[in-house]
């Protein structure tokens, strides 16, 4: 398993969250029409409409997102099972068994009682998860109906804006800030918000990577092994130390785990497992397998750290044009939704030169 293989493995779960935010926005604008005629005199008789028309919404967003989740518990066991199983080095293990001295039976390591007691932990993790994500998309989609409806309905009482003009700058901020379901707060003070998509890659994927590792715990306790290999990937997490929070540091390294000699660091020492920060904290999709010396072959050559260094900037660049592409197809089809004829010609025309400078810039 590498870094890739996570985001296959759990591409679909992210693509039913990333098309449910979006009907989420379309569904919320089909309440709001640019168009419609609202002035300070029936301004109060089309906030009490509104208000009425929210019971109809409540349930519509209830039905889409119960009908767009439904994901089968054998779906999310065959994810878990399938990165677990991939930390079995059966290359090493095969080489183990031809010696005659020690007998790695993997069939029983894989049907234990252990590990499919880790998969269905781990499964009702993510079931959670997904359950909470659900819960706090129905309320935030209602808190965004009515923070779109109550700063309309005061910018024409106030004489601020007309109607059309504070429909269309709420719905543009709707588009902007999506539906918050998590929200954390940094060291500095800064509040980090999610959204249900970036909260659903996360937290699964963090769950999924987390499972990998307990079942890899449970092989490398089964086999006794020693030493344990840690995976790679470009674009790991950088920082100015050279401790557990840089993860470019650390990867794909071999390290002991009990003890540390002249050639293997200590793991834990090293990596810091179970902190925030270190070794399978939050979005680290790091995971460690059995590895045993003169059977084991390191899985790839080590990553540069400076070619690292650059992979992570450039990756950091690329999310920030594909998340301005997905901002501006919300933002048409919130145009589109409310009539808002003006400034869908205008989104489109922003989208089509977004695309070419992406598609020059990945070049």
């Amino acid at each position: 398993m590498n870094n890739l293989d996570f985001d296959k493995l759990t591409e679909y779960l992210i693509m039913i969250y990333s098309k449910l935010e979006y009907d989420l926005l379309i569904k919320i604008a089909s309440y709001f029409k640019v168009d419609e005629v609202v002035e300070i005199k029936n301004s109060m008789d089309w906030y009490f409409k509104k208000l009425t028309e929210q019971g109809a919404l409540t349930q519509e967003i209830s039905n889409l997102i119960s009908k767009n989740t439904k994901i089968s518990k054998k779906m999310i066991i065959d994810i878990l099972k399938k990165a677990g199983i991939s930390t079995l080095d059966l290359q090493a293990i095969n080489k183990i068994n031809e010696t005659k001295e020690i007998n790695v039976d993997v069939d029983k390591l894989i049907n234990s009682e252990t590990f499919n007691n880790i998969l269905n932990n781990s499964y009702i993790e993510i079931d959670n998860i997904i359950k909470l994500i659900n819960t706090k998309a129905l309320e935030s989609a209602n808190q965004v109906y009515m923070d779109i409806l109550n700063e309309a309905y005061i910018a024409v009482k106030s004489g601020d804006k007309d109607y059309s003009s504070a429909i269309r700058k709420a719905l543009i901020e709707m588009a902007n800030q999506g539906f918050k379901v998590a929200s954390y707060k940094q060291k500095n003070g800064k509040i980090i918000n999610y959204n249900i998509e970036s909260c659903v890659r996360r937290d699964v994927i963090t769950a999924v990577v987390q499972c990998t590792n307990r079942a890899s715990d449970n092989f490398i306790k089964e086999m006794n092994a020693e030493y344990v290999e840690v995976s790679q990937h470009l674009g790991a997490r950088v920082t100015q130390n050279n401790d557990f929070t840089n993860h470019s540091w650390w990867q794909g390294k071999v390290y002991k785990i009990n003890g540390s000699d002249k050639e293997y660091k200590n793991f834990q020492e090293t990596c810091n497992e179970g902190d925030v920060q270190g070794f399978g904290g939050a979005n680290c999709r790091h995971i460690k397998w059995a590895f045993f010396p003169n059977f084991s072959i390191p899985k790839s050559i080590r990553i540069n750290q400076e070619e690292n260094k650059k992979i992570y900037e450039l990756s950091k660049k690329q999310r920030i044009f594909e998340n301005k592409i997905k901002k501006y197809k919300k933002l048409i089809g919130i145009s589109k939704t409310s009539n808002d004829l003006k400034n869908l010609k205008l989104y489109k025309g922003k989208l089509n030169l977004l695309n070419k400078e992406y598609n020059a810039w990945l070049k």
